[in-house]
């Protein structure tokens, strides 16, 4: 239970940034923070760095079999100590790709709203950062820690 609530958590937090930035910074494009991050809103219609652009579609039908596969896998690991490092990655990465999911579906964007921008890094949110640092705890754990 504290797995669902973890990810209903990190879900709302998501879509809460990402409606202050829809009301905040929609009308005015980027405010700059520091010299090298800004918040600037962005209409993201492809998935990372905008690739496979106008892919709506595709991208709100792959993310059910990705997250059935990691429901399928979270439920197949032991409650260890190893695993349980596994399942927190799982969820964060669930997490993540349900926040975007959610974007696709309603608006057919995804909002993003951070930008380094002192190295022009491409806008992104908060599901996003859940979807890499999950992907990098995964990789993580399972190669190095989990001994199945």
């Amino acid at each position: 239970m504290l797995y669902i609530i973890t990810i209903a958590v990190l879900v709302g937090l998501d879509q809460i940034f990402k409606r202050l930035a829809y009301i905040n910074l929609r009308p005015m494009g980027s405010i700059p923070i520091t010299n090298f991050f800004s918040l600037t809103y962005l209409e993201n219609r492809g998935a990372a760095f905008s690739i496979l652009y106008g892919a709506r579609w595709f991208f709100v039908a792959i993310t059910i079999p990705i997250l059935i596969g990691f429901y399928l896998y979270f439920r197949k690991l032991k409650n260890t100590k190893q695993h349980s490092y596994v399942k927190i990655s799982i969820v964060i990465l669930s997490a993540g790709a349900i926040g975007n999911f959610i974007d696709r579906l309603l608006f057919g964007f995804v909002i993003d709203y951070l930008h380094i921008t002192a190295i022009n890094f491409p806008v992104f949110n908060f599901a996003d950062i859940l979807i890499v640092t999950g992907a990098i705890l995964f990789g993580i754990v399972t190669t190095f820690f989990v001994k199945e």
